[in-house]
């Protein structure tokens, strides 16, 4: 893995991915980094990895739970992160607050007009145990669907615009109905391969073993056959 993932390698020994697979902080056994299903069946997406972004989550999503009256066993605080033998409740915690409410109840909790009610609430009422709202992002964002990705695109595109948005050297951006061509997954893929030095021989092996796909096989299957 060493020469084609340095990155990831380096982080062996580390609390990031030295565990079992499913297990470790960003391959999904961290509870604060993973997608959760909400009540309509939707979904948010939650990488809250640096304390100061779980802090702001736990804050608001405890605050959501409560303002809500509901009631649960157990309730995580900041520091109980990177406790591992606490994930499996908080995993369960995140799961049942998520499901409890649609999507976009929870958008709004993140992102939407919910802060100032959070925080006017929290004024008044700092009995509750948070003692400040933090305004920096708690990396907790709504799953949406192409359509809903393209209504919020100024061009109307479901492809996302280049980013940053600069002010004075915009990026260039397909509009909606540009003669932009997208490129259909694998449309390259023997080009990189010849580029690459393989050889007509290996670039056959390579597609049989279906590395390439089940698509790809097919049609090179279907080329062989028609030389017969």
């Amino acid at each position: 893995m060493s020469p084609l993932f340095p990155l990831l390698n380096t982080h062996n020994a580390s609390p990031y991915f030295s565990a079992p697979r499913g297990s470790n902080a960003l391959d999904g056994g961290a509870p604060f980094y993973d997608v959760y299903t909400c009540a309509d069946g939707k979904w948010m997406s939650l990488g809250c990895l640096e304390p100061q972004f779980f802090a702001t989550f736990i804050d608001r999503f405890n605050a959501a739970l409560r303002i809500n009256g509901m009631k649960t066993e157990w309730t995580p605080t900041r520091a109980k992160q990177f406790t591992k033998d606490d994930w499996p409740k908080l995993r369960k915690y995140i799961q049942d607050g998520f499901k409890a409410f649609t999507r976009d109840y929870w958008a709004d909790v993140f992102h939407g007009l919910f802060f100032f009610f959070v925080s006017f609430f929290f004024f008044f009422f700092f009995f509750l145990g948070v003692t400040a709202v933090s305004y920096s992002d708690a990396c907790a964002v709504p799953v949406l669907t192409p359509a809903e990705a393209a209504s919020i695109d100024p061009t109307g595109s479901p492809r996302p615009a280049p980013h940053p948005r600069l002010s004075r050297t915009p990026p260039s951006s397909p509009h909606a109905g540009s003669p932009t061509k997208i490129l259909e997954p694998g449309t390259h893929n023997e080009a990189i391969l010849i580029e690459l030095g393989f050889s007509a021989e290996e670039r056959d092996a390579i597609i049989q073993a279906g590395a390439l796909g089940e698509e790809a096989r097919d049609n090179w299957k279907a080329r062989v056959k028609a030389k017969l």
